[in-house]
């Protein structure tokens, strides 16, 4: 799977924490600078007609740059490189409308004044431009406290804190440098509106020398406190040890535990850890994670993921390792690139056809094919090689020494690639089962759409139990292989004995067709080349499943 992080190590820190920690920050600096807001228009006496300036608006720009980085990174799923243009974007939009609020401030504030009230015009003068520095400075302290906050709520590497930092700060430095004529110059020197525009036409040094001093301060500061966050943070990944490996960034989570990618401490191969927690180590759950990965480590079949080791930690941890794969799901492709071509279709079929033959040889069902449990990786040359996942729901076919570790649990598949049999009781799914989620994922793989669905579990159920699904080319719109359609269509049968006589019957059914072979690895290469950015962008969403498509546990059965 192809993850993003933000560093080089497999134990830096994950774009979807990074992302989430800005979600905060956003989320509490609008709501800080909405209250102040909403508190300046209710204990001023002033009509609300004045108290609207342009300097009041461009502070409530503020408050929405920073909603936007809230929702933004709330609800849109991104990649490393979005999530660093969209921080940069809101708050260097945030930060940039304060500076402007620094400037306008003392300028809008006596614009009202009908005369000058010391008596001395010099004086008045003098004033206004302290309360111009006041103001700017003001509002560079504020910001300066937001970033420091940005420093110790995202913990991103110390050289990125620092130049986000120095870069949103040098509006407070270039702003002050050019004067904003928001009002004519009057002619009478004698009236506030004169030394409003004190300075006009030249460099207000001071206030940008000291708002350039403020925020190196401020940058280093920052700094400082990112190097320790950050460092704390990898620390604390990189100190998860199981065994020989080291755990890094979490890759996903499923009925059976959560998987990270690690590396081992000699090797130094990229491995996957699949882990069940001690937290969730029951005597049953136990028992079924060490038949996962005893039954799964007996297939040696290439196009089936390869386990490396099995272990239990100190603390009760049970873990295996596994190979780690770069490359994406038959679900995420078809979300990215759409309905896949019949070559395509065919060449991906036989591969994890050729898998599950071997698994149905050693006595294994699958029990949870779905285009979610099917990856396309590279070996070798080919970037289209399938590897089939996630063993977790693997059955003895012979059930005699399987002395009840189903029983508990009754995890029986995803409901849109269940076969009829298997809905009626679980106990009666076998390798044809298997046949007919493998011809529900190459209906999927045609059009884009999986063979039934439903407003519910029951209903999605009942489908496969009694509806004749449509024909593939029906469905797609246009014309498809018909030799493949009509192999998919013998898998989709509701009766066992109707399919594919098992996995070497729907080998040679496919190896029969007439794109079989057809499609190559330069084709292959070329449709990851093309989509690589939108596979990346995908990949980096945690969508969470909906019923009818995630590992269900139904009572009353196994």
């Amino acid at each position: 799977m192809v993850t993003g992080t933000t560093g080089s190590n497999s134990a830096s820190v994950s774009t979807s924490y990074v992302q989430d920690r800005l979600a905060r920050l956003g989320a509490l600096m609008a709501a800080v600078i909405g209250f102040i807001s909403i508190v300046q228009l209710l204990i001023n006496s002033a009509p609300i007609g004045e108290l609207l300036t342009v300097s009041y608006w461009v502070a409530v720009f503020s408050g929405v740059c920073w909603a936007a980085l809230w929702l933004a990174c709330t609800y849109v799923p991104m990649g490393p490189r979005s999530v660093r243009a969209v921080e940069a974007l809101g708050i260097g939009g945030a930060v940039t409308a304060l500076a402007v609020v620094g400037r306008l401030g003392p300028i809008e504030g006596f614009t009202g004044y009908a005369g000058p009230a010391l008596g001395n015009d010099m004086a008045l003068g003098f004033k206004l431009f302290k309360s111009q520095q006041l103001s700017s400075m003001s509002v560079v302290l504020a910001m300066a406290l937001a970033l420091v906050a940005r420093a110790a709520l995202v913990p991103t590497s110390p050289r990125r804190t620092a130049v986000l930092t120095a870069s949103v700060g040098l509006p407070f430095v270039l702003v002050p440098l050019w004067h904003i004529p928001l009002f004519a110059v009057p002619s009478d020197p004698g009236t506030p509106e004169f030394y409003a525009s004190f300075g006009d036409g030249r460099p207000d040094m001071v206030v940008a020398l000291l708002a350039g001093i403020w925020w190196s301060v401020t940058t280093w500061v920052c700094y400082v406190i990112s190097r320790v966050v950050h460092g704390l943070h990898v620390e604390m990944l990189t100190a998860r040890m199981l065994g020989q490996y080291t755990l890094g960034e979490k890759l996903g989570e499923g009925g059976m535990g959560e998987v990270y990618i690690a590396s081992h401490s000699r090797l130094r191969r990229s491995t996957a850890i699949k882990l069940l927690p001690a937290s969730r180590s029951s005597e049953h759950a136990v028992a079924r994670f060490e038949s996962e990965v005893q039954l799964t480590a007996q297939l040696t079949h290439p196009n089936t993921i390869t386990i490396y080791d099995y272990g239990r930690t100190d603390d009760g941890t049970f873990y295996y390792a596994m190979e780690h794969l770069a490359g994406a799901t038959l679900e995420d492709v078809v979300k990215v690139g759409g309905p896949l071509t019949s070559a395509r279709v065919l060449s991906i079929l036989e591969q994890a056809t050729g898998a599950l033959e071997e698994a149905h040889e050693a006595g294994l069902i699958h029990r949870d094919i779905k285009p979610a449990n099917i990856m396309l990786t590279r070996q070798g040359m080919d970037p289209d090689t399938v590897k089939v996942l996630d063993f977790g729901l693997v059955r003895k076919i012979d059930r005699s020494d399987d002395s009840g570790v189903t029983q508990e649990g009754k995890l029986i598949g995803t409901p849109l690639y269940m076969a009829p049999e298997a809905v009626s009781s679980s106990a009666l799914a076998g390798p044809q089962s298997d046949i007919y989620a493998l011809g529900a994922v190459g209906y999927y793989l045609l059009t884009g759409t999986h063979v039934f669905s439903g407003q519910s579990l029951v209903e999605t159920c009942a489908h496969h139990l009694h509806t004749k699904p449509e024909p593939v080319a029906s469905r797609l719109g246009q014309p498809v292989a018909e030799d493949l359609e009509a192999v998919i269509m013998q898998c989709l049968a509701k009766a066992p004995g109707e399919r594919p006589q098992g996995a070497s019957g729907l080998l040679v059914a496919l190896r029969a067709c007439e794109a079989m072979h057809a499609w190559t690895v330069s084709d292959s290469t070329a449709w990851w080349q093309q989509h690589r950015t939108a596979l990346d962008a995908q990949q980096a969403t945690h969508r969470p499943a909906q019923v009818s498509d995630q590992t269900m546990t139904v009572a009353g059965v196994d």
